[in-house]
């Protein structure tokens, strides 16, 4: 048994994004039951980065078309967050975004 973040399980969403982005954002609301709030974009960020690093090591064993798998993961998810931004660009496309003010 243990305790953890439950917004860490979306770690893993760049397999929904890769198959309808707009599927993702789905996810999301319907998590969420609404737009969710901008901390959760911050530790989107940073669970998906563990998680694409973690998921190289992890892949060895499984062989090379693996470790190309998640080194092209790695990659598309570095796309998302171009301009060092907190939001991935798939969600800003087909997701809706509220100004930090309202």
């Amino acid at each position: 048994m243990g305790v953890g973040d439950p917004w860490e399980e979306f770690n893993r969403i760049i397999w929904s994004v890769k198959v309808s982005e707009p599927f993702a954002c789905g996810q999301i609301h319907g998590y969420f039951n609404q737009e969710p709030p901008h901390e959760f974009f911050k530790l989107l960020k940073l669970y998906s980065y563990v998680n694409a690093i973690a998921s190289l090591p992890w892949a060895i064993p499984l062989g090379q078309e693996q470790i190309d798998i998640m080194h092209d993961n790695y990659q598309i998810m570095r796309d998302w967050y171009r301009d060092d931004s907190e939001i991935p660009t798939w969600y800003q496309t087909h997701g809706s975004i509220k100004k930090k003010d309202d």
